[in-house]
């Protein structure tokens, strides 16, 4: 199984793919679509340690994906706002993510 996230992907991925639906990028329209895949098979999940390090990956890629690049402040609501709704539907990923590892690690 590919340990991947990916992030603003619009179609569904195989089931050994965890995947967020649709995210656009702030400032631009709808059908300006990205992706990106947050690799986590080298983390231990069954560690706070690693899923801070989870976190912190899901964190910037929510960031890089959301940026349209500009500085001022309606941008900058822009992005906030992109990266809320983002995170909302890439949350219920990270948890399953985890209980998976925890569940596989404790069969093994």
């Amino acid at each position: 199984m590919k340990n991947n996230l990916i992030l603003g992907l619009a179609a569904m991925a195989a089931s050994t793919t965890l995947i967020a639906p649709t995210v656009a990028r702030a400032g631009t329209p709808d059908v300006d679509l990205l992706s990106e895949r947050v690799p986590y098979a080298d983390l231990n999940l069954a560690t706070a340690k690693g899923q801070v390090r989870l976190e912190s990956r899901v964190a910037a890629s929510l960031r890089r994906v959301c940026d349209n690049g500009l500085r001022d402040a309606r941008s900058r609501q822009l992005t906030n706002e992109c990266i809320d709704r983002a995170r909302q539907k890439v949350d219920g990923q990270v948890q399953l993510a985890v209980l998976t590892f925890k569940t596989r690690t404790r069969r093994a």
